[in-house]
């Protein structure tokens, strides 16, 4: 209306001059609305594309979570000891049926005198090794399990380049490891017809980078078992907090005939007293020292010394008592 009135005083002219000026202001402004409608506002919201991977990844970190709770309680801790019970080698193996057979490798025995398996519930010190494979590094083991939880494995499954995979594995405190990876060559090796070469990568979930344990299929079957070349005690060979490692393993569907016989049994002798007050301290320490970090975050400082102090005498101890042993041995 405004409009309409300027147009109307300034025209002091015939009222179809007036009348003309008006029509074409209006279709100036009808003209330009009409073209503000038509173009299409900016977004500043989340594109269909954007929404699809971020729900996409949603559902590849829900899916391995998964995966990683079903398998880990499958996954057992391996240390072997010589015959003055000092660690010489630890790893990791998995149950592969309910009477108690685990499959693990073979170079976390050499030279061991006992060996103890522990699970999530439960510690073996009665450990007999059913059959070594001499061209891969595979041992299959027996132990009497009480109640604990094998994990399917496909003897015919055919493992392919390109492959999605996943390594679990555990450390001495008996924390899951993580890594995730693809299967980069399959090629044959001697006797082995299936060797897996395996890069990892960046990690989905938040655990400790795994370079020991079973391989993991993303249908949640074992497919494979890494292996390595020598023995190691440690946490090394589990925690290392990168990805671009190459691992290798053997598929199951190389040892099937390991898994079925005949057997070489060999039995090793069960641990003595020593060595359990030694891993006895070992747990305590580890534990201690993880209140004592937990302490220090929520800011506790009287009672972090005191933690502090049994750290200390707890080390203490252990180095008393591995003085005393190796005396004992030479004598």
């Amino acid at each position: 209306m405004c409009l309409f009135k300027d147009i109307m005083l300034q025209s002091g002219n015939t009222p179809a001059i007036s009348m003309k000026n008006f029509i074409v202001s209006s279709v100036l402004i009808l003209t330009v609305m009409s073209l503000l409608l038509v173009v299409p506002a900016k977004s500043y919201g989340v594109d269909a594309s954007d929404v699809s991977s971020f729900m996409d990844l949603e559902s590849s970190v829900k899916e391995l979570s998964r995966m990683v709770k079903e398998v880990h309680n499958s996954v057992v801790l391996i240390i072997t000891f010589d015959d003055s019970g000092g660690p010489i080698g630890m790893g990791n193996g998995i149950f592969i049926d309910n009477k108690g057979r685990i499959i693990s490798n073979k170079s976390i025995f050499k030279n061991a005198y006992s060996a103890v398996v522990i699970s999530e519930s439960n510690q073996y010190s009665k450990v007999t090794i059913l059959n070594r494979d001499e061209d891969a590094d595979i041992a299959l083991l027996q132990i009497n399990a009480i109640n604990e939880m094998p994990i399917e494995i496909d003897y015919q499954y055919k493992v392919k380049p390109g492959e999605r995979v996943i390594v679990i594995g555990k450390l001495s405190n008996l924390r899951t490891t993580v890594s995730e990876g693809l299967v980069t060559t399959v090629s044959s090796i001697g006797d082995i017809s299936d060797f897996i070469e395996i890069e990892t990568t960046k990690g989905l979930l938040l655990y400790k980078y795994s370079l020991d344990g079973p391989v993991i299929n993303m249908e949640g079957k074992v497919i494979g078992i890494i292996v390595k070349d020598d023995s190691h005690f440690g946490d090394e060979l589990f925690a290392k907090d990168y990805y671009g490692e190459k691992l290798n393993a053997v598929s199951v569907r190389s040892i099937k005939a390991l898994v079925e016989g005949p057997y070489k049994i060999e039995r090793l002798q069960p641990p003595g007293k020593r060595v359990w007050f030694k891993w006895f301290l070992r747990k305590i320490k580890n534990y201690t020292i993880s209140s004592f970090v937990t302490l220090y975050d929520l800011g506790f400082p009287v009672i972090m010394l005191i933690i502090f102090v049994m750290i200390v005498f707890i080390s203490l101890i252990k180095w008393v008592f591995s003085k005393c042993i190796k005396r004992i041995s030479r004598k």
